[in-house]
C-alpha cells in the first residue's frame, strides 16, 4: 500500500506522541519479504553454480547454449589467472571474460535474454585432460601446448596470430654454467610431470642415451606449482635449474 502525504503525517504524529518503534518495526516487516526473496534467489543461484561446476556433464556446444553455461578449467597462475580482492586477474581471465561477452553478443537472439554464464574453475594442470574427458569441464585455457598425446583426446583452438614459444633453461645463482643444451647432461633440472617441459627432457635423455652421455637428472615438483613459483625458487637458490617458456622468463 502506498501512503499519502496525510497518512505519513499521521504516522509521524503517532511516533512523536508515543515515542515507540512501531513505524520502524513495520518498515522492517515490510522489508523482510524482499530480503527473504533476495536470499532465496541468491541461494538458488549458488546451488545452480555448485551443481554446474561439480556435477559431470558431457555435451556439445548446442548443449552448453541450452544450459546457458560453459565451464572453463584454468591453471591458477599469477600470469594467467588469479583473484585479487575478489576480482579476476591475468591473461586467461581477460580472454575468458571477453569470450563470455562475445558468446552473449553473437547468440543474443537465440539466448532470448537468458545469457550464458562462463564458470571458471581453477585446477592443477595434471587434472585438465582427465577432467575434460570425464565431463567436469567443457574447455581448458592457459598456455597449454599442442601435444600429440593430448590431441588424441581433445581438440585445440588457438588464434592464427599466436606466437610460437620456445622452451628455455633458467638457472639460479648457485647453478653450474649452461652454455648449450649438451651441458645439461648429468645436471639436475626440475619440472612438473604434467608439462611439455617434462616430455622435452625425456626426449633429450633419449638423445643423450643414443650418444652415450649421462642423462639429465629430472627432478619432479608438485603439479600445483606454476612456472612463476619455480622461477622464484630458482632465484633464491632453492632449485638450480628449471625449464619454462621464453615469454615467462622475459616477463
Amino acid at each position: 500500500m502506498k501512503l499519502t502525504k496525510s497518512a505519513v503525517a499521521s504516522v509521524l504524529a503517532v511516533v512523536a506522541a508515543l515515542s515507540v518503534g512501531w513505524p520502524s518495526h513495520r518498515a522492517n516487516a515490510a522489508e523482510e519479504p524482499k530480503d527473504a526473496a533476495d536470499a532465496q534467489a541468491n541461494s538458488a543461484a549458488e546451488a545452480r553454480q555448485l551443481e554446474i561446476t561439480t556435477k559431470p556433464w558431457k555435451g556439445d556446444f548446442d548443449g552448453m547454449l541450452e544450459r546457458r553455461a560453459v565451464r572453463i578449467y584454468v591453471p591458477y597462475s599469477r600470469s594467467l589467472y588469479f583473484v585479487d580482492k575478489g576480482r579476476e586477474r591475468g591473461i586467461s581471465a581477460q580472454l575468458i571474460r571477453a569470450f563470455e561477452r562475445w558468446l552473449n553478443k553473437k547468440y543474443d537472439k537465440q539466448l532470448d535474454q537468458r545469457p550464458i554464464t562462463v564458470f571458471v574453475v581453477a585446477a592443477t594442470r595434471d587434472r585438465l585432460r582427465d577432467d575434460l574427458l570425464e565431463g567436469r569441464a567443457d574447455v581448458a585455457v592457459g598456455n597449454i601446448k599442442v601435444l600429440d598425446e593430448l590431441a588424441k583426446d581433445v581438440d585445440f583452438v588457438a588464434p592464427d596470430e599466436t606466437a610460437v614459444s620456445t622452451e628455455i633453461v633458467v638457472t639460479g645463482p648457485t647453478a653450474p654454467v649452461i652454455a648449450s643444451i649438451d651441458d645439461l647432461s648429468s645436471k639436475t633440472v626440475h619440472v612438473r610431470k604434467a608439462s611439455s617441459y617434462y616430455l622435452s627432457l625425456l626426449a633429450l635423455n633419449e638423445r643423450f642415451k643414443a650418444e652415450g652421455k649421462p642423462p639429465v637428472d629430472i627432478g619432479l615438483v608438485p603439479d600445483a606449482l606454476e612456472d612463476e613459483d619455480l622461477l622464484e625458487m630458482v632465484n633464491v637458490g632453492l632449485l638450480q635449474a628449471i625449464v619454462v617458456d621464453d615469454w615467462k622468463a622475459k616477463a
